[in-house]
């Protein structure tokens, strides 16, 4: 759809001369990767857990048995970094994602800034449950909820955020 293409610059003329079909990439990258992984990692991870779940069960695929980590909440960032979106954590620590919204390069930001934490200490929280907590402000006071990392949730409206469960 054109909404995709100007966000990630794909052309339906470049998935037709590089693309695969869907099935094909699942069943390769199942065997390259995932079966030889020991964690799945990626940023803000239900979201992806859930279009490729929803994408191996379609293709009637077996689903990956594998924890995943997601460096929205399994990295230990200090309190006062309160963003998590990738572009913004990128500038947090130093650097530039050069390319946002493209697989590859949104990769290569999400490892390293990953790289810049204790693996042990990723691998800790990743075991501790999500928990989703909601902020009591009223709107006068929704400000106070933005600055400490909550997101507005317009279907419930709420003011929401995920944490483990041994921070809270």
């Amino acid at each position: 759809p054109a909404e995709n293409k100007k966000i990630n610059g794909i052309t339906t003329e470049r998935l037709k001369d590089r693309g695969i079909p869907m099935n094909e990439f699942l069943q390769s990258f199942t065997t390259a990767f995932v079966d030889s992984c020991d964690y799945i990692c990626a940023h803000n991870s239900p979201f992806d857990k859930g279009f490729v779940f929803s994408e191996l069960e379609r293709f009637k695929l077996p689903l990956w048995d594998k924890p995943w980590m997601d460096t929205c909440v399994d990295l230990p960032y200090p309190e006062s970094m309160t963003t998590r979106k990738l572009t913004y954590l990128a500038t947090e620590h130093e650097f530039l994602n050069p390319f946002p919204q493209t697989a590859l390069s949104d990769t290569l930001t999400c490892q390293r800034i990953f790289s810049m934490y204790p693996l042990e200490e990723a691998l800790r929280r990743a075991q501790s449950p999500n928990i989703t907590v909601r902020a009591l402000v009223d709107y006068a006071n929704r400000e106070k909820a933005s600055k400490r990392g909550y997101r507005w949730n317009a279907g419930e409206k709420k003011w929401i955020k995920t944490i483990k469960e041994f921070d809270l």
